[in-house]
C-alpha cells in the first residue's frame, strides 16, 4: 500500500489477510453498513442481523487470505459470505422470518444428498472425488455461486439478483473459478464446461 495516499478497500482487504488487524478495523469501518443491510435483505430481524453481523466479519477475518485482487469488488466478496451466513441461519431457525419470503429458500450444500457408495460406478466416483478436492480449494463464495449456476441451473441474472452482484462480475467470478478448477483437473482429462447450459 502506498503511505502517501489512502488505500483502496482491496488493498486493506489484502492486508487483513497477511495479518493486519488494523487493516481489517478499516475494512469492518467501510463495509459493515452495506454488509449489514444485505442481512436485512435475507432475515427481518434486526437484533438477529446485528448478531449474525459480528459472525460474517468472523469469517471475513478467517477467510480474508483467499482473497486476492483478482477477486472481483470486495464489497460484493464481503455480501457473498452475508448471503451465506444468513441462509445457514435460515435452515437452522426455520422460525425465523424471511424478508422476502417468496424466494425459495437454496438447498445449502450440507443438505444435498450424498449418493452412497454402491451407487456410483468406480470411473464416475474417482471423477467426483477430484472435482469435490477442487471445490474444496475454493473459497465459499466461489462454491455458492458454482452451486447456483451448475447444481441449481440459475441464469447470471438470476444469481446477480440473489447476490447483489452485477451480472459482470457473476460471469466474471464464475470464469476464473471454472479456469481454476480447469487448471487442477489437467492431468485426469476431466474438463468442466464454461457454459451450463443457461439461457444467458
Amino acid at each position: 500500500m502506498n503511505p502517501n495516499k489512502e488505500p483502496t478497500l482491496s488493498e486493506l482487504l489484502q492486508a487483513a489477510g497477511s495479518g493486519s488487524r488494523d487493516a481489517f478495523r478499516q475494512v469492518y469501518a467501510r463495509t459493515s453498513a452495506p454488509i449489514f443491510q444485505r442481512l436485512i435483505a435475507e432475515i427481518d430481524d434486526r437484533d438477529v442481523c446485528a448478531e449474525l453481523l459480528k459472525d460474517v466479519y468472523v469469517k471475513v477475518w478467517e477467510l480474508c487470505h483467499l482473497y486476492h485482487s483478482g477477486a472481483g469488488d470486495p464489497v460484493f466478496w464481503v455480501s457473498m459470505i452475508a448471503r451465506d451466513t444468513a441462509l445457514m441461519r435460515l435452515q437452522e431457525t426455520p422460525s425465523l422470518r424471511r424478508t422476502n419470503p417468496a424466494r425459495p429458500l437454496p438447498r445449502m450444500a450440507k443438505d444435498r444428498p450424498i449418493k452412497s457408495e454402491g451407487e456410483q460406478d468406480p470411473a464416475e466416483e474417482l471423477i467426483q472425488q477430484k472435482v469435490n478436492l477442487c471445490l474444496a480449494e475454493l473459497s465459499p463464495i466461489s462454491c455458492e455461486l458454482m452451486s447456483m449456476s451448475y447444481r441449481e441451473g440459475k441464469g447470471y441474472s438470476e444469481i446477480a439478483a440473489a447476490t447483489d452482484g452485477s451480472e459482470e462480475e457473476i460471469r466474471n467470478e464464475l470464469a476464473r473459478t471454472i479456469d481454476r478448477i480447469n487448471d487442477r483437473l489437467a492431468d485426469s482429462g476431466i474438463r468442466v464446461n464454461n457454459e451450463s447450459g443457461r439461457k444467458d
